[in-house]
């Protein structure tokens, strides 16, 4: 069946989870919030942070009558690559109640392996009830009411859903879903490199680690992501039917060198993210995008001089050179969280505000 018949009604960003391993629920229960009219329904599973393959299995899609498996190609089960990621065949939903949808399936792996590619769950899912973290599950997709989607791909001022909470409900009433792949730390140009953890003051990290300074970070650890050119690849570009793209990502690649996670000299020219927006926009083509300027953090006690310099330098080259750009240079000191970095409540209805101005439906 053809992608463009689909539309992606659900994504989050995956990372791994390996730095502080959480054993992993080998059976996975969620409970879905009423989803729109639809009459067929698709799950993308992926194991994009692990080490060794995987299998997805006694995978269900249920309501308070109906028990439906789910196939992979017409077998019930699929064994993922790490960094594979599949799709299964489609279910047809219409006679079902999708008010209240149950997805079950098992993750199976070899003995003593964690699994370790998920995310944590927020209250703008689609869950009504599921695991705190989550595992496999990348996607869901439906062929029914839906419009298209928005695709906002960014870091954790996406991922903390401070303004994409109140554009996912606009985009819902207008027929059309909104798509969360904000990722806490991901970067444009690098993944971790190395972190140095020593001066961490929590406990509920200092109790688990096994090591406090790590080199040559392996992809199971890599808790803030592939780089973000290569994560688009993976999840953005996986997308159906988008309507728009909203990019808001690299102020972490300022921000972190210097940090526990980076070193000063990964601190990018200005020609570095010219051509890494560049190459983002080539995988775009020419679906309408949105690009967000990056976001002020000169509050913040790691932000310097070069710093601030080369955050106007880029905002300034996107506004002369990409066809639409939005700017939150409004934000103050109140809009943003004590750490000076991420935008607050307050903050978050501003951007959503300036955002609404630009979207394509």
């Amino acid at each position: 069946m053809s992608n463009n018949q689909w539309t992606t009604y659900w994504s989050r960003a995956q990372r791994g989870l390996g730095l502080i391993p959480t054993p992993c629920l080998k059976h996975q229960h969620m409970t879905l919030k009423a989803i729109p009219q639809s009459h067929m329904l698709r799950l993308r599973f992926a194991a994009f942070y692990e080490t060794q393959p995987i299998e997805i299995t006694n995978a269900y899609l249920s309501d308070s009558h109906n028990h439906y498996r789910l196939f992979f190609q017409g077998q019930e089960k699929v064994t993922l690559k790490p960094q594979d990621a599949c799709w299964s065949d489609g279910i047809d939903i219409h006679e079902m109640d999708q008010s209240e949808l149950r997805l079950d399936y098992d993750i199976v792996v070899s003995p003593d392996y964690h699994f370790v590619s998920g995310f944590e769950r927020m209250d703008y899912d689609v869950f009504k009830e599921a695991p705190q973290q989550i595992y496999a599950l990348n996607s869901i997709e439906l062929q029914g009411s839906l419009k298209g989607c928005l695709c906002v791909f960014g870091d954790s001022i996406v991922e903390q859903g401070n303004y994409t909470r109140i554009l996912q409900e606009k985009a819902m009433e207008k027929g059309y879903s909104l798509i969360n792949l904000g990722l806490s730390g991901n970067r444009l140009l690098r993944q971790i490199e190395c972190a140095d953890l020593q001066d961490t003051d929590n406990p509920e990290i200092t109790q688990v680690l096994t090591q406090k300074v790590y080199q040559n970070i392996s992809i199971d650890k890599q808790c803030f992501g592939i780089s973000g050119l290569s994560r688009f690849i993976k999840e953005a570009k996986e997308c159906h039917r988008v309507y728009q793209y909203i990019i808001a990502i690299g102020v972490n690649d300022l921000y972190q060198p210097g940090t526990f996670c980076a070193l000063m000299s990964e601190l990018p020219t200005l020609e570095d993210m010219q051509k890494g927006y560049m190459s983002l926009s080539e995988m775009i083509q020419d679906i309408p995008t949105l690009w967000c300027e990056i976001t002020p953090f000169i509050n913040n006690p790691h932000c310097t001089k070069e710093k601030e310099e080369r955050r106007q330098q880029i905002n300034l080259w996107l506004n002369q050179t990409m066809n639409q750009t939005v700017c939150f240079d409004n934000l103050t000191k109140e809009d943003m969280n004590e750490d000076g970095l991420h935008p607050n409540l307050l903050g978050g209805k501003k951007m959503a505000k300036e955002i609404e101005k630009c979207l394509n439906i």
